[in-house]
């Protein structure tokens, strides 16, 4: 019986950590696609940028927790001065939104 529990348990634990790197790397594509969409009619590259920090996604589907959180508050603060009107710099707004995702890690109990 406590090996099919076992199994069970990695089973969700695999399941989780897919989730979670999916909604990982689907963020450039997501941040790209609202901030064109969004420059052509704000022309506010901060308002954009803080707009389309919706592309953080809570992996889990379930209420968010304090890592969710964490992230997003640590991407508005730190991630929405990259992106320009010319320049949305997707790359470089997706590394500082996965260091906020490892600072939160490592902070949470």
């Amino acid at each position: 019986m406590e090996g099919r529990q076992v199994k069970v348990l990695l089973i969700v634990a695999l399941v989780l950590g897919m989730l979670a790197r999916q909604s990982t790397a689907e963020f450039p594509s997501c941040y790209a696609k609202c901030f064109g969409i969004c420059i052509i009619t704000s022309f506010s590259p901060v308002k954009c940028a803080l707009q389309c920090m919706k592309c953080i996604v809570n992996p889990s589907g379930l209420q968010p927790n304090s890592h969710y959180y964490c992230k997003l508050g640590c991407a508005m603060n730190a991630c929405t001065n990259i992106s320009t009107r010319e320049n949305p710099a997707v790359a470089q707004v997706t590394s500082c939104v996965d260091s906020c995702s490892e600072m939160c890690t490592t902070k949470s109990p």
